[in-house]
Protein backbone atom coordinates (compact mmCIF):
# COMPACT_ATOMS: atom_id res chain seq x y z
CA UNK A 1 0.00 0.00 0.00
CA UNK A 2 1.30 3.26 -1.24
CA UNK A 3 0.47 5.90 1.65
CA UNK A 4 1.95 8.58 -0.36
CA UNK A 5 -0.44 8.33 -3.01
CA UNK A 6 -3.05 9.89 -0.83
CA UNK A 7 -1.64 12.81 0.21
CA UNK A 8 -3.97 15.80 -0.21
CA UNK A 9 -6.76 13.65 -1.28
CA UNK A 10 -10.29 13.18 0.05
CA UNK A 11 -10.57 9.71 1.57
CA UNK A 12 -12.39 7.04 2.82
CA UNK A 13 -10.68 4.81 5.26
CA UNK A 14 -11.27 1.59 7.32
CA UNK A 15 -9.39 0.83 10.25
CA UNK A 16 -8.29 -2.16 11.84
CA UNK A 17 -11.18 -1.96 14.42
CA UNK A 18 -13.66 -1.87 11.44
CA UNK A 19 -14.24 2.16 11.91
CA UNK A 20 -14.64 4.26 8.76
CA UNK A 21 -13.16 7.60 8.67
CA UNK A 22 -13.83 10.64 5.75
CA UNK A 23 -11.36 13.56 5.15
CA UNK A 24 -9.06 15.02 3.30
CA UNK A 25 -4.97 13.09 4.72
CA UNK A 26 -1.63 14.43 4.82
CA UNK A 27 1.10 11.66 4.10
CA UNK A 28 3.54 11.86 7.13
CA UNK A 29 7.01 10.17 6.66
CA UNK A 30 8.36 7.64 8.58
CA UNK A 31 11.26 9.80 10.15
CA UNK A 32 8.84 12.93 10.62
CA UNK A 33 6.51 10.32 12.84
CA UNK A 34 9.58 9.09 14.66
CA UNK A 35 10.71 12.46 15.86
CA UNK A 36 7.08 13.72 16.61
CA UNK A 37 5.36 10.58 17.88
CA UNK A 38 8.65 8.27 18.62
CA UNK A 39 7.29 5.63 16.23
CA UNK A 40 9.36 5.11 12.97
CA UNK A 41 6.32 4.03 10.35
CA UNK A 42 4.21 5.75 8.10
CA UNK A 43 1.10 6.91 8.26
CA UNK A 44 -1.66 9.61 6.95
CA UNK A 45 -2.83 12.37 9.09
CA UNK A 46 -6.96 13.28 8.93
CA UNK A 47 -8.45 16.12 10.95
CA UNK A 48 -6.59 15.65 14.19
CA UNK A 49 -6.25 11.46 14.14
CA UNK A 50 -3.32 9.57 12.65
CA UNK A 51 -3.64 6.49 11.06
CA UNK A 52 -0.56 4.52 11.22
CA UNK A 53 0.30 1.65 8.12
CA UNK A 54 -0.96 -1.26 10.20
CA UNK A 55 -3.83 0.05 11.48
CA UNK A 56 -5.52 0.43 7.76
CA UNK A 57 -7.63 -2.18 6.52
CA UNK A 58 -8.56 -0.35 3.72
CA UNK A 59 -8.61 2.91 1.83
CA UNK A 60 -9.68 4.73 -1.22
CA UNK A 61 -10.08 7.82 -2.81
CA UNK A 62 -13.63 9.37 -3.10
CA UNK A 63 -15.45 12.06 -4.82
CA UNK A 64 -17.47 12.96 -1.75
CA UNK A 65 -18.46 12.41 1.87
CA UNK A 66 -21.18 10.05 2.23
CA UNK A 67 -22.71 12.51 5.21
CA UNK A 68 -22.16 16.64 5.93
CA UNK A 69 -20.04 15.14 8.74
CA UNK A 70 -18.28 11.85 10.03
CA UNK A 71 -16.01 10.39 12.61
CA UNK A 72 -13.52 12.59 12.92
CA UNK A 73 -15.49 15.46 13.20
CA UNK A 74 -17.38 13.61 16.21
CA UNK A 75 -14.59 12.98 17.77
CA UNK A 76 -13.37 16.48 17.91
CA UNK A 77 -15.73 17.49 18.99
CA UNK A 78 -16.29 15.40 22.17
CA UNK A 79 -13.16 16.23 22.46
CA UNK A 80 -13.89 19.43 23.00
CA UNK A 81 -13.10 23.49 22.46
CA UNK A 82 -9.25 22.59 22.14
CA UNK A 83 -10.04 20.02 19.48
CA UNK A 84 -12.57 22.18 17.78
CA UNK A 85 -10.00 24.82 17.67
CA UNK A 86 -7.72 22.52 15.62
CA UNK A 87 -10.19 22.07 13.02
CA UNK A 88 -11.39 25.08 12.52
CA UNK A 89 -8.08 27.02 12.26
CA UNK A 90 -6.51 24.66 10.02
CA UNK A 91 -5.92 25.47 6.54
CA UNK A 92 -8.47 22.79 4.95
CA UNK A 93 -11.74 24.55 4.34
CA UNK A 94 -13.50 21.08 3.94
CA UNK A 95 -12.94 20.32 7.06
CA UNK A 96 -13.61 23.66 8.70
CA UNK A 97 -17.20 23.21 6.78
CA UNK A 98 -17.52 19.61 8.43
CA UNK A 99 -16.98 20.77 11.80
CA UNK A 100 -19.09 23.72 11.35
CA UNK A 101 -22.07 21.58 10.39
CA UNK A 102 -21.56 19.37 12.95
CA UNK A 103 -21.54 22.38 15.66
CA UNK A 104 -24.20 23.55 14.16
CA UNK A 105 -26.61 20.39 14.88
CA UNK A 106 -24.92 19.16 17.84
CA UNK A 107 -23.83 22.22 19.92
CA UNK A 108 -26.55 23.20 22.77
CA UNK A 109 -26.15 26.23 25.87
CA UNK A 110 -25.66 23.39 28.09
CA UNK A 111 -22.00 22.43 26.51
CA UNK A 112 -19.38 23.53 29.06
CA UNK A 113 -17.52 24.89 26.50
CA UNK A 114 -20.47 26.63 24.77
CA UNK A 115 -18.73 30.34 24.99
CA UNK A 116 -15.25 28.77 24.03
CA UNK A 117 -16.60 27.68 21.04
CA UNK A 118 -18.81 30.49 19.67
CA UNK A 119 -15.38 32.83 20.49
CA UNK A 120 -14.06 30.20 18.47
CA UNK A 121 -16.69 30.94 15.03
CA UNK A 122 -16.96 34.70 16.08
CA UNK A 123 -12.72 34.52 15.29
CA UNK A 124 -12.97 32.37 12.83
CA UNK A 125 -15.43 34.90 10.26
CA UNK A 126 -13.03 37.15 11.13
CA UNK A 127 -9.82 34.82 9.84
CA UNK A 128 -11.35 33.20 6.93
CA UNK A 129 -11.50 34.43 3.32
CA UNK A 130 -13.25 31.62 2.14
CA UNK A 131 -17.22 33.13 1.41
CA UNK A 132 -19.20 29.50 2.53
CA UNK A 133 -16.92 29.34 5.92
CA UNK A 134 -17.95 33.09 6.42
CA UNK A 135 -21.40 32.42 5.86
CA UNK A 136 -21.68 29.77 7.98
CA UNK A 137 -20.27 31.18 10.59
CA UNK A 138 -22.54 34.22 10.48
CA UNK A 139 -25.48 31.68 10.63
CA UNK A 140 -24.25 30.08 13.93
CA UNK A 141 -23.41 33.44 15.59
CA UNK A 142 -27.13 34.64 14.58
CA UNK A 143 -28.75 31.47 16.54
CA UNK A 144 -26.92 32.49 19.68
Amino acid sequence: MNLKKYDGKRIRLKDTDGEIYEGVCEYLSPDYCMHEFGREEECLEAGCCLFFRNQIKKIEIIDSYSAPYGKLEEMNFGDGAVMIEEVLYSEEDESILRMLCLIDERLTKDNPDYDEIMRLIKDLLTMSENEEIKNYATRLIEKE
